[in-house]
């Protein structure tokens, strides 16, 4: 089981428009950050992450969910942007290794989608 105890997650942005649902990946001292966007329903949902890892496996899962935020708003087609920075010290001694695999993915209303499944250096 991973426990983010050594990280940040915040939704910055949230707005009418939709946007390319990517992820970008980089390093900054001690944190991996990883920035990015997903098209949610409506302004009155937001996203949470739920890690799960696969320590054996030497693999990082980061499942991103819209849900339903209590706030009255407007109907259009939104947009969620995000910001996740996890400790690499703390990866490092969690996986015990200086790569892993990282894998990204996306749920809202029963679509998913792939954001990001690539090896990252820790």
């Amino acid at each position: 089981m991973f426990l983010l105890k050594e990280y940040e997650f915040r939704v910055y942005d949230i707005g009418c428009g939709g946007v390319k649902e990517e992820v970008r990946i980089s390093r900054s001292g001690a944190w991996l950050i990883i920035e990015g966007a997903v098209n949610i329903p409506d302004p009155c949902h937001t996203i949470k992450i739920f890690p799960e890892s696969k320590i054996d496996d030497k693999v990082l899962n980061i499942h991103i969910k819209a849900t339903k935020a209590k706030v009255i708003c407007i109907q259009c087609i939104a947009h969620a942007k995000f910001s996740i920075r996890i400790n690499v010290f703390y990866l490092r001694q969690q996986f015990h290794a200086q790569k892993i695999r990282l894998s990204m993915d996306y749920y809202v209303r029963g679509r998913s989608a792939i954001l990001y499944n690539g090896e990252v250096e820790i």
